[in-house]
């Protein structure tokens, strides 16, 4: 599986493409099936730097991804880098 690195990053209309002209989304899909990080909501609000309450405002509004175990929310680390990368504004 081919590294992700900031340089083989290519911002097209339809989204993100990767490495060898594939979709972004195809391979962090891959990644996270590699190398799956969780985090629960106190590490991922810490990961963001933001709080606690801030966190659950993103997951509640749904602008933020994440997945229920039990009544707990979990993160995954890629998934949060994801949402990083698509929120970015201003030049490059």
């Amino acid at each position: 599986m081919p590294r992700i690195n900031a340089k083989s990053i290519v911002r097209t209309s339809e989204g993100f493409d990767g490495e060898c002209g594939r979709p972004f989304r195809e391979l962090l899909e891959n990644k996270i099936l590699c190398e799956a990080v969780w985090m629960t909501s106190q590490e991922a609000a810490q990961y963001l730097k933001l709080s606690v309450g801030g966190l659950y405002n993103l997951t509640s509004q749904g602008t933020l991804p994440y997945h229920k175990l039990g009544r707990r929310n979990r993160f995954l680390k890629n998934e949060l880098d994801l949402h990083l990368m698509r929120e970015r504004r201003g030049r490059i």
